[in-house]
C-alpha cells in the first residue's frame, strides 16, 4: 500500500512538472526567444505573429515594436504595419523608431493626401528627412512634375539623391501621344501601333485591312454593288479600319502606362532598401 501511493505521489508530481515546463515554454522569455529566432531565420511573417503577442504584453519594450515593425516589413505586411501601429498609438504618438518603417508602409498603401498630412506633423523628421518621404510619396503616387520641382527644390544634401536616377528617367521619357497614334493609323493602318513601337501588331492590321479591302474591291468589281461578297468583305475591311484606329488609341496608352510603372517599380526599390 506504501509503494503504491509513493508511486501514485511520485506520477503526480511528474504530471505537475511537465506542466509547468510546458507552461513556461510559453512565457515572454521562451516567446522572445523563439520570436527572434524566426525573425534570424528569415520567417519573418511568423516571426510578425510572435513579436504582435509580445508587443501585445508589453507595448513599452522597445525592442518588440521594433522587430514587429521590421518583421512585417519585411514579409511585406505593409498594411497590417500601418493600421498595428496608427491603432496602438494616436498617429501623432508613434515613436521615432517606428517612424521610418511605419511612413513608408504608409507611402505604400495610402493616399498622396493622407501620406501628406503625416509629414507635415510629424516631429521626428529632419527637413531633409522629410524631405526624402515628400518625393518619395509623390513618384509612389505617380505625381511626377511635382516629384521633379520637390526633386530640384530640395537641398543637395537631402535624401533626394537616392531618387536621382527616377528623376533623370522621369526627365527623359517619351511619352507617345494617343491622338497621333490615331491619326497614323487613320492615314495608313498599322502606323499607329508601329510608332507605338508594336510593328508586329501594326503589320498585322495593315494585312488583314489590306486583304479585306482587296476581296471587297474584288467582288464589286466582278458583280457590281449587288456583290454579297463584296459587301461582306467591306464589312469587314470597316470593322478592321476602326479595330486598328482604336487599337492605335490603346497602344499609346499601354506604352506610357509601361514607363511609368517601370519609374514606379524603380521608386519603389530605392524605398524598400533597408535603412
Amino acid at each position: 500500500m506504501k509503494l503504491f501511493r509513493s508511486f501514485f505521489l511520485c506520477s503526480v508530481l511528474f504530471s505537475l512538472n511537465v506542466g509547468l515546463q510546458a507552461q513556461d515554454l510559453f512565457d515572454e522569455s521562451h516567446s522572445r526567444q523563439f520570436a527572434n529566432y524566426l525573425f534570424s531565420n528569415g520567417e519573418y511573417e511568423f516571426a510578425a505573429r510572435e513579436f504582435l503577442r509580445l508587443f501585445i504584453v508589453a507595448p513599452e519594450e522597445e525592442e518588440y515594436s521594433t522587430k514587429l515593425a521590421r518583421s512585417l516589413f519585411l514579409s511585406k505586411q505593409y498594411s497590417i504595419l500601418a493600421t498595428t501601429f496608427r491603432n496602438s498609438f494616436k498617429e501623432k504618438e508613434i515613436p521615432c523608431h517606428l517612424q521610418k518603417l511605419y511612413t513608408k508602409s504608409l507611402i505604400l498603401t495610402s493616399t498622396h493626401t493622407d501620406v501628406s498630412s503625416h509629414l507635415q506633423t510629424n516631429p521626428c523628421w529632419s527637413s531633409e528627412e522629410k524631405s526624402y518621404y515628400v518625393l518619395a510619396n509623390d513618384l509612389l503616387h505617380f505625381k511626377f512634375p511635382e516629384a521633379i520641382t520637390t526633386y530640384h527644390s530640395a537641398s543637395v544634401n537631402s535624401g533626394r539623391e537616392a531618387f536621382s536616377a527616377v528623376i533623370h528617367k522621369i526627365e527623359n521619357a517619351h511619352y507617345k501621344k494617343p491622338w497621333t497614334s490615331a491619326l497614323l493609323s487613320a492615314i495608313f493602318p498599322g502606323s499607329g501601333k508601329a510608332y507605338c513601337g508594336y510593328w508586329k501588331d501594326g503589320l498585322f492590321s495593315f494585312i488583314m485591312i489590306g486583304l479585306s479591302g482587296w476581296q471587297a474591291y474584288s467582288g464589286f468589281t466582278k458583280k457590281g454593288v449587288s456583290s454579297v461578297y463584296g459587301w461582306i468583305n467591306s464589312s469587314l475591311a470597316l470593322a478592321f479600319y476602326s479595330g486598328n484606329i482604336y487599337g492605335s488609341i490603346k497602344a499609346a496608352h499601354q506604352y506610357n502606362y509601361t514607363i511609368n510603372h517601370e519609374i514606379y517599380h524603380h521608386a519603389e526599390q530605392i524605398l524598400l532598401l533597408p535603412d
